[in-house]
């Protein structure tokens, strides 16, 4: 089990941990014991007991191109990379990452599979031929970002000339290990799964630590960046979603679940995830039928979920008084 604190060695003496607010009580107990000798100050290194909150400075100034278009998964990853002082040239859409690839040299693409103007796959497939057409022999590694993993979607990045594939949400550490191997950072590789997380609670709270420990000195809380995102955004995507069951659009329901189970996920709302990622596959088969009765679990799950995800900024907002 990881520590969710930071050792940190201070010349004076005075100060033995850095806790990263808002705290958690049995944070702060963790630390007491370990000061009042009640346990074992551990051995590991900071970057070992907290892997996601050390800082490489191979990733200097590396430029990378992050194409999303769903605020709370942007800020998220604007988050793992901003840590690592990465150089982030955020694009909404395709045709953002085109216009961008035109005018720019990035080291490494970060691309979303599903989004409006212009999806990552075509996105991919345009930005491939601008390369051909410039004559360089340079190939940029594009990694496909996606929520969707079905059997058949790898195939589907490699045929549209992606390099490699990250399922959502990732960690810090899933999204270093694939940009090392294409950047040749690392010789560790692999295709990263989603972190094993517990999938009963309205919010896994678990998944909200990871990114509050992407906090850095002088911005404002990330915690409360990425919740008021997605409290902002998710209720009119969810109104989406019932005119698209009213219309009887399958691929609009598609749509509006997919957005929704993706950044449910990056909140730790697992279950509203679960159960819009049960509602795109029926959206995507066309049985709009079948999606009526889920949408009320939809809409009660999510109050659920807004309701716990206040009492988490209500957290922030005492630690900050």
């Amino acid at each position: 089990m990881r520590w969710p604190w930071q050792l940190s060695e201070v010349p004076n003496g005075l100060v033995h941990f850095q806790l990263t607010k808002p705290v958690r009580l049995d944070q702060l107990l963790r630390c007491l014991n370990v000061v009042f000798d009640r346990e074992p100050v551990p051995a590991r290194r900071e970057a070992e007991i907290f892997p996601q909150q050390a800082r490489d400075d191979r990733w200097i100034g590396v430029k990378i191109l992050l194409v999303e278009d769903n605020p709370v998964n942007q800020e998220v990853a604007l988050g793992m990379l901003e840590l690592q002082k990465c150089h982030i040239v955020v694009a909404e859409n395709g045709l953002e990452a085109l216009d961008a690839m035109k005018l720019d040299v990035f080291d490494l693409v970060l691309m979303d599979c599903h989004m409006p103007e212009m999806d990552g796959f075509r996105a991919t497939e345009e930005i491939r031929l601008y390369e051909l057409q410039q004559g360089e022999g340079r190939r940029i590694p594009i990694i496909a970002l996606t929520a969707d993993l079905q059997k058949d979607i790898r195939q589907q990045c490699l045929r549209a000339g992606m390099d490699d594939l990250l399922g959502k949400p990732f960690s810090t550490d899933e999204l270093l290990t694939v940009m090392s191997h294409w950047l040749q950072l690392d010789k560790s590789a692999g295709i990263a799964d989603p972190s094993s997380v517990n999938d009963e609670a309205v919010i896994d709270v678990l998944v909200l630590d990871k990114i509050r420990a992407l906090q850095q000195p002088g911005r404002s809380d990330i915690i409360s960046r990425v919740v008021n995102l997605f409290l902002d955004v998710t209720p009119s995507l969810i109104r989406t979603l019932h005119q698209a069951i009213i219309s009887n659009d399958g691929e609009g329901v598609r749509e509006a679940a997919h957005s929704i189970k993706s950044s449910s996920a990056n909140v730790g709302a697992l279950q509203l995830s679960k159960k819009c990622r049960e509602m795109e596959i029926l959206g995507e088969q066309g049985d709009v039928d079948a999606v009526k009765d889920m949408m009320e679990e939809i809409s009660d799950e999510f109050v659920a979920v807004r309701a716990a995800l206040l009492d988490e900024l209500a957290g922030v907002e005492q630690t900050t008084v």
